[in-house]
């Protein structure tokens, strides 16, 4: 899994970016800005180095929580879109999005932080 890290938070960031630019692009039929680029292309970012993160760290469990809430994110995003032609649910949709997967990092990352105190207080 580490020699494919790369690969992996570089996927989840192409994947993440293309989705944000069809949805801004084709969904909300917005003129993309420079700005709007740079602020897609810093979120997609972050999602891609999360997984590079587990993945090079080799936290499976992390990993596969994040990855999960990803999906579940997804899935959200698309039946908001699904269900309205409303631009303002459309951006709750998106915004939705983030909140999932931010609390998914936050649920992996609490749990990490639980593992390293509790391997440190084992080596003790």
């Amino acid at each position: 899994m580490k020699k494919a890290a790369p690969f992996i938070g570089g996927g989840f960031f192409i994947v993440t970016f293309t989705l944000f630019y069809l949805l801004y692009k084709y969904v909300f039929v917005v003129d993309l800005f420079l700005a709007n680029c740079v602020g897609l292309a810093i979120w997609s970012l972050f999602i891609g180095f999360a997984f590079f993160l587990y993945s090079f760290l080799q936290r499976k469990t992390s990993f596969v929580v994040l990855g999960l809430t990803y999906m579940i994110a997804i899935i959200v995003l698309y039946q908001i879109f699904a269900n309205t032609n409303d631009v303002a649910d459309n951006i709750k949709g998106l915004l939705t999005f983030f909140m999932v997967m931010l609390v998914g990092f936050i649920i992996t990352l609490l749990f990490e932080i639980y593992m390293w105190s509790k391997n440190k207080k084992q080596a003790s």
